[in-house]
């Protein structure tokens, strides 16, 4: 038996004295023993063939301290023995493991033998009603000051920990301390004011977390590596581009204006929080920077509207936790910078915000993995169209998710990402090239959802991998955007909502009509589609809000292929349909018919039908051309829309006049040199050259 746990003792080399840290590694969670006081240890053998005490829920092989709700050790004055003795074996007690005494809150003294050389990390998290230490006089490690509240290295250098329930309201780290530790303040509720000697050189990002009272710093004015700002209430760099610390019992902070960075877990848990004001300075935010702060409401980017922010990364599980947290300052969504580049894993995980809005121009390329999981108030956000990669959960468990769209740059979609979003019924997908999806991406949906992709994408999306468990939910679909007029043209190869707000007309007779002021005039005339359904094939002329995208989804189930070249004869009016994923070419004639080409453009004058040149204009996807069977040219062609004249205007196309001649501006100005593309007025006629 002896030389099995030696063995095991062995494996446990592999893994160094910073153990506890890590994951416990599997077949050593049985090692527990209880000493002659009753207490019952959990465990491990460290490298040197000490014993490194543990939790239960650790030593049970579970690495989140959340389920540790259960004390391990409850014994009010706790005495952590100098040797374990486990199957007649002694181990030397060495270490006080990563969260050993996590939330035992019924402890209010401990004692530390001679054997103890190494406190890890977290190791008294918790401990809230810890009040003072007892250290065994032959500890060469360690040094307890008189009052027994505050624990250091053995050559004072470094301040260890200051017993959380301590009687101290204020506190000065004086010589011989330089390093004021992890935590080292932790939990100590009592303290209001903290001085900072000025032989301090390194002060931990963590060493001030939920001291609720604590208002107000000092630091000597003969520091060479830290200062204050903000009236006491931020420990900043002495260059003041760095915030290192904050004290947790403000309510508000503006940050100052200089700050570039704000160090990782600098308002960790600070409780007391709701509002926090972002310089524009600020390029980045640290990991765990405003974790845990749960009265947090509001959040203000200076400069996300304008530009001016500089953050480029908001790092990992930064607003973690913050679950009041809804929007910024003067507004109802929550802006983030368009500067940011990455939001880390845990970025906003349970915040409570109800939209996101990104800068205009965001640099955004990745959002984290569970970036904004379990944000169960979000319905809306607008994912920008520079980023690549969603991470895994990313949006899983916002239950009030409604819509999203996903832009056309992203090429991965973690597993799960959209998980447990039991609202969401509607995914529009920009992306041509089919993104690559995580497993269950999509699961525990609301019945009903429909994932819309561009329609000559359906095919590809219904046969990759993981999207083809969710063909049954494929829909195409198209966004439209109409020019400056208000005017564009359309046809879809799928029976189509009409979105609000949107006139189509398919246009029918072309009347010649009688001369009149010196010319002849053309007039064609529409017929206004009444009915909320575009059918698939009809060439249409869209009339909506100017430069809005117009969303036209698909009406029913019963969709078949995208068809790859121009449609047949449209059934009403003169305009003809393009297919064509690249688009078409059309030219001035088409010679099998006889027809005369127009096409919608936009131009110095306003969008209109022009003439096309005799070597072809390109025509989009999805979009329509005029075709006018005619043997005379008339000076223009002017449309009657629902009974109302337009002043969508044919310009006869430069390509079927004399390139010689008078020529004059639109303001009446002779012009001796016409240029390619521009409009003027040549025999009394407007021309595009």
């Amino acid at each position: 038996m002896k030389k099995f746990l030696l063995m095991l003792c062995l494996l446990a080399g592999a893994v160094s004295g910073a153990w506890a840290q890590m994951t416990p590694t599997a077949g050593l969670d049985s090692l527990k023993v209880t000493d002659d006081n009753g207490v019952t240890w959990y465990f491990y053998v460290a490298t040197d063939g000490g014993a490194v005490i543990t939790s239960k829920n650790w030593a049970d092989g579970d690495p989140d301290r959340s389920t540790a709700s259960n004390n391990t050790y409850t014994t009010a004055a706790l005495v952590i023995p100098d040797t374990l003795t486990y199957n007649d074996v002694d181990y030397p007690v060495t270490t006080i493991g990563y969260r050993a005494l996590y939330k035992c809150t019924k402890v209010t003294s401990l004692s530390i033998p001679a054997t103890v050389k190494n406190i890890e990390r977290d190791a008294l998290d918790g401990c809230t009603a810890l009040a003072k230490f007892a250290l065994d006089a032959d500890n060469p490690y360690y040094h307890l000051s008189a009052d027994s509240m505050v624990l250091t290295s053995a050559d004072s250098t470094m301040l260890i920990k200051v017993a959380p329930a301590a009687t101290y309201t204020e506190y000065e780290v004086s010589s011989p301390i330089t390093t004021i530790d992890r935590e080292s303040f932790a939990y100590c509720t009592n303290i209001t004011q903290v001085t900072i000697g000025a032989q301090v050189e390194d002060i931990s990002s963590y060493a001030f977390r939920s001291c609720s009272a604590l208002v107000k710093f000092i630091v000597d004015d003969d520091n060479q590596y830290y200062a204050t700002a903000e009236n006491g209430t931020m420990v900043v760099s002495k260059d003041g581009t760095r915030l290192v610390n904050a004290a947790p019992a403000a309510e508000s902070f503006n940050i100052p204006s200089g700050i570039t960075e704000i160090g990782d877990q600098a308002f960790y848990g600070f409780s007391n929080l709701t509002s926090v004001t972002i310089p524009a300075t600020v390029k980045t935010i640290g990991a765990r920077a405003f974790r845990d702060c749960t009265a947090l409401t509001t959040l203000t980017f200076e400069g996300a509207e304008d530009g001016t922010a500089q953050v480029d990364s908001i790092g990992y599980s930064v607003f973690y936790q913050c679950k009041n947290l809804s929007h910024s300052e003067g507004s109802d969504s929550l802006i983030i910078p368009a500067s940011v580049e990455k939001i880390g894993d845990y970025a906003f995980e349970t915040a409570a915000v109800t939209a996101v809005v990104f800068g205009e121009g965001s640099k955004l390329t990745s959002i984290g993995w569970q970036a904004f999981r379990k944000c169960t108030k979000l319905t809306n956000i607008e994912i920008p169209a520079g980023v690549t990669y969603l991470g895994g959960s990313c949006f899983s468990g916002c239950s009030s998710l409604e819509s999203v769209e996903i832009p056309a740059n992203v090429t991965s979609m973690g597993a799960s990402c959209f998980e447990s979003c039991t609202k969401l019924a509607e995914v529009k997908m920009y992306a041509e090239s089919v993104p690559t999806l995580g497993d269950d991406a999509f699961e525990s949906n609301a019945s009903g959802r429909a994932i819309y992709v561009l329609p000559y994408s359906l095919s590809d999306y219904a046969e990759a991998a993981n999207w083809s468990n969710y063909a049954s939910s494929l829909y195409p679909f198209y966004d439209l955007s109409v020019g400056e007029s208000g005017y564009a043209s359309l046809v879809l190869p799928f029976n189509a909502t009409i979105p609000e707000g949107v006139t189509l007309t398919t246009l029918g007779t072309l009347t010649l009509k009688t001369e009149e002021n010196g010319g002849t005039y053309d007039q064609v005339t529409g017929e206004t589609v009444d009915t909320t359904v575009l059918v698939k094939d009809t060439p249409v002329l869209v009339a909506g809000e100017e430069a809005k995208y117009q969303y036209f989804g698909v009406e029913d189930a019963t969709v078949e292929g995208v068809v790859s070249e121009r449609s047949a004869t449209p059934t009403k009016g003169y305009l003809t349909g393009v297919y064509a994923a690249d688009g078409t070419t059309v030219y001035t004639k088409d010679e099998s018919t006889g027809y005369t080409n127009y096409v919608l453009q936009a131009q110095a004058s306003g969008t209109m039908f022009y003439q096309v040149r005799s070597e072809g204009e390109l025509v989009g996807q999805f979009r329509a051309y005029l075709q006018l069977d005619r043997s005379t040219t008339s000076s223009s062609i002017s449309f009657v829309l629902g009974g109302t004249a337009t002043g969508i205007n044919e310009v006869e196309s430069a390509a079927t006049t004399v390139s010689t001649g008078i020529y004059y501006d639109l303001q009446g100005r002779r012009v001796l040199h016409p240029q390619k593309g521009g409009i003027y007025i040549k025999d009394g006629r407007k021309i595009v050259m």
